[in-house]
């Protein structure tokens, strides 16, 4: 078996063995066209494969998108592995996990720091992946949501508004680990699934608020930003436009706390949800002096003049005044993360405080130590915001 990387003659055989790996027609593969008809990162080479060498014919593959995300506060460039899968006929070998080793390898020659995707963390948890993004939602029901304003004044999206919001978007999800730069491109904004809308607020031709929501069991908002406090007025009525329309009591907005409507809910009592949906939402660190070194802002000024020592996946990983860095000999004070937990403890998803109640009596530190781990890992919105197109294999 060999690698391949994707050339334009491939991508037919590649679309057909995504849509059997998953069983079902024309949604990984929609998902791929999507991407390669229309985004900016997308190239063929960033499909990579595991081929029988007699045949050529692809066995398992994967597809590394490259993503800049927000992460403790800094940018960082990773890449969304999805779609990947297996042939149904060679399940069971080993493919699965040798075509992730791939994109690993083909991500690091890219220049990406991580992965991110959305699988099974039993299978993904032995490949260096962890649970590291939430998904924090608002109940919103309709009897706490203003009335609706009288003038309507939302609209589909023009090719004119994208420009506009990307702005409205990096504004709006400041701060919030996860959250993806989007590019003015269609298969980052406009709606792609069955069922689902994409909206945009723009009194006097400005666009002041964006708005994405699908209509299943639930009636979900899918995500939102807003330019200042008319915008997040407008978003509110426009849900109870959408509950009352829909006949629904209520309806779920996915949006992290820090973000202003999710503000704005809570104030009017609506109850704030955080879900880890069984830890599927997964990171992998590929190179992790390079991340820290990227995120250094935000654990020198926590750990300030202290050294700690981290123990990930069995190496030594200190960071101290001279940065971050991998050492052969742990100093006394390391502490032993537990396997998966890094991810977690990076983007803010896990705390210092859960790490303790989860070594127990390993964790006999200095009071230095601790109190710099206790400034380091605090608790901070993990929220992985994909782009919509990303739906289309979620319908």
């Amino acid at each position: 078996m060999s690698r391949q990387t994707a050339s334009p003659t491939d991508l037919e055989s590649l679309l057909r063995l995504h849509d059997a790996a998953f069983g079902r027609a024309n949604r990984e593969s929609r998902l791929v066209g999507a991407l390669a008809l229309g985004h900016p990162a997308f190239r063929e080479d960033l499909h990579v494969s595991v081929a029988d060498e007699a045949t050529g014919e692809p066995l398992a593959a994967a597809l590394v998108l490259p993503r800049r995300i927000e992460l403790r506060g800094a940018p960082l460039s990773v890449g969304v592995l999805a779609p990947w899968g297996v042939s149904p006929a060679h399940r069971e070998q080993g493919f699965g996990k040798r075509v992730i080793e791939l994109a690993a390898e083909r991500s690091r020659e890219l220049g990406l720091a991580a992965l991110v995707t959305i699988g099974d963390p039993d299978y993904l948890g032995p490949l260096g992946f962890g649970s590291a993004f939430d998904l924090h939602s608002v109940h919103a029901t309709a009897e706490r949501l203003p009335a609706e304003s009288a003038a309507d004044e939302w609209r589909g999206l023009v090719g004119e508004d994208l420009p506009r919001l990307v702005a409205l978007y990096d504004r709006a999800r400041s701060g919030v680990s996860g959250t993806e730069h989007r590019d003015a491109c269609v298969p980052d904004w406009e709606a792609h699934a069955a069922e689902s809308y994409a909206l945009v607020h723009a009194p006097e031709g400005r666009v002041l608020a964006y708005v994405r929501f699908r209509v299943r069991e639930e009636l979900e908002v899918s995500e939102c930003a807003t330019a200042d406090a008319r915008g997040v007025d407008a978003c509110l009525r426009l849900f109870a436009r959408l509950a009352r329309e829909h006949g629904r009591a209520s309806l779920l907005v996915h949006a992290a706390p820090t973000q202003p409507v999710a503000i704005a809910l809570a104030a009017r009592g609506c109850v704030q949800e955080r879900n880890r949906f069984d830890g599927a939402a997964q990171l992998r660190v590929l190179a992790w002096p390079e991340v820290l070194g990227a995120l250094r802002a935000w654990w020198s000024s926590a750990i300030g003049d202290a050294s700690v020592a981290l123990g990930i996946d069995g190496r030594c990983l200190v960071l101290d005044a001279e940065g971050a860095r991998w050492v052969d000999d742990a100093p006394a004070n390391q502490v032993v993360l537990p396997g998966g937990w890094a991810p977690g403890l990076l983007t803010g998803q896990r705390t210092a405080r859960e790490l303790w109640l989860e070594l127990g009596e390993c964790a006999m530190l200095d009071e230095e130590t601790r109190r710099a781990l206790d400034a380091l890992f605090t608790d901070a919105p993990a929220h992985w915001s994909y782009a919509p197109v990303y739906e289309l294999a979620d319908e």
